[in-house]
């Protein structure tokens, strides 16, 4: 997920379908064979507690709902989900889903396929890492900031089939989509743990701030699209012949219809406000899978034609990158439609510039200019300004600019959630904890489920009582 696609994640969460755990024995974790020393680090982190209460200790949990979502691992990454998407979580369809489950476990003929799909996670989760990591290796660019550090927890009867946040992965192993297929669920995995390698490379970036509507069709068509493609070359060691989007992406048809879609509707992005485009992408890209078969398709493409250290490379650079390399080795009929990205800057584009010439008169005066203007301002759109103060404080360790635009964020967003996060991220990294943790309660006062803070806070507390600047 990238740095605040959580300001209208109400809107994409739904269909994702997209900090402290045990692990399996000892943490999985590996640097694959095909790696030199400057090559990418993996280190994957595997939990099936969840997983197992649900199926083994149903009638337990049944008689505390509330204080097992409240304090299971994978529960508790779930709960942004669920916040964002104000769903509660112990509804009653919940409860009676873990009965229903219980019931099939108690019946040892209905207990077989549910034991069976544990019993081969625990088979095959040490060994993942080893075995699917050349896999992810081999479509990572070469950076020393470039690497795949995440904890994954297994889990059942969660409103979503899987999701990355903040580099955890959350899997319903029992969603009905995997038809309790090992494989399948372990195909998923790879997908989903290319997201954080993608979430890595994202705030050394440096290219253009264009508008928000734009910019996330382009990230979603090379995020969703690298991931798809990275995954399906992990088919031959977890097949996953059910998933729709390989059928799709298999299809010439399919790929040139929903190729003409995302053409029409960039042909029109310029003339629909920012909330309406970016609802009316999400509709196209994820309902009807256009970024990941189109983004798919582009990957192949580029990787048969260029090879595929010209495809890795656009991981470093962006997805503007990715999209003008396509279209480089695209056929004509085969291209989406050219844009000329210096017309689609976004309006943060002035405050990156101010910050650049270090000139404080001109920055005060594009914080002005945006402040006079925040009325005009939609709430989606400030995902730029985020961008930016990510970019500034991850890739570039600036931290004074930073502050700069997240104070800035903080008099602009209905809610500045994040921005508080970001704040008190920065103050971490300068050592004044005291101030971090106040910057953090008011995060997470905005909202609690903010998994950001909450991560930060987790680690002060780790690290003991708060020290003085």
């Amino acid at each position: 997920m990238s740095p605040a696609r959580e300001l209208f994640s109400a809107m994409l969460l739904p269909a994702i379908g997209c900090l402290f755990w045990a692990t399996i024995g000892s943490a999985s974790e590996s640097r694959s064979p095909a790696q030199d020393d400057a090559g990418p680090a993996l280190k994957i982190e595997m939990n099936l507690d969840s997983l197992k209460k649900l199926l083994l200790e149903g009638g337990k949990i049944l008689e505390n709902p509330e204080g097992f979502v409240r304090t299971d691992e994978a529960y508790k990454i779930a709960a942004a989900y669920y916040a964002k998407g104000k769903i509660r979580i112990v509804s009653e369809e919940w409860k009676n889903a873990l009965k229903s489950l219980g019931g099939k476990i108690s019946d040892a003929a209905g207990a077989g396929p549910f034991l069976k799909l544990l019993a081969r996670l625990e088979t095959e989760l040490p060994d993942f890492a080893a075995r699917a990591g050349p896999v992810l290796a081999g479509y990572l660019p070469r950076r020393d900031y470039c690497r795949i550090d995440s904890k994954v927890y297994f889990t059942a009867l969660t409103a979503f089939d899987s999701m990355n946040i903040w580099d955890s992965v959350v899997i319903n192993a029992l969603n009905p989509k995997y038809g309790l297929d090992a494989d399948f669920l372990l195909n998923t995995l790879v997908h989903e743990l290319y997201h954080s390698g993608y979430g890595s490379c994202s705030p050394f970036r440096e290219e253009p701030m264009i508008e928000q509507k734009l910019y996330y069709v382009l990230e979603s068509l090379h995020n969703e699209g690298l991931a798809t493609y990275v995954a399906h070359q992990a088919s031959r060691l977890y097949p996953a012949a059910k998933n729709a989007d390989y059928s799709l992406a298999a299809n010439e048809d399919h790929v040139v219809r929903l190729r003409g879609e995302l053409n029409d509707f960039l042909s029109k992005i310029s003339t629909v406000p920012g909330d309406q485009a970016l609802r009316d992408a999400f509709d196209l890209g994820v309902r009807r899978r256009a970024f990941y078969v189109v983004g798919f398709d582009m990957a192949r493409v580029i990787e048969r034609k260029m090879g595929r250290e010209r495809l890795v490379e656009t991981m470093a650079r962006g997805p503007i990158s990715f999209y003008e390399l396509y279209n480089s080795a695209a056929g004509e009929d085969g291209r989406l439609l050219p844009i000329d990205f210096n017309a689609h800057l976004s309006r943060v584009d002035a405050l990156k510039r101010a910050l650049e010439s270090g000139d404080a008169g001109r920055v005060r005066e594009a914080g002005e200019i945006f402040l006079k203007e925040r009325d005009e301002i939609p709430q989606s759109e400030l995902e730029s300004f985020y961008r930016l103060g990510y970019r500034l404080l991850r890739g570039r360790k600036q931290y004074d600019r930073a502050e700069t635009v997240f104070e800035l964020i903080i008099r602009l967003a209905e809610n500045p959630s994040f921005a508080y996060a970001y704040l008190g991220e920065i103050e971490i990294n300068r050592g004044r904890t005291e101030r971090a943790r106040e910057l953090l309660s008011k995060s997470l006062d905005l909202d609690p489920s903010n998994p950001l803070a909450g991560q930060l806070r987790s680690r002060l507390d780790k690290e003991g009582p708060a020290r003085r600047p």
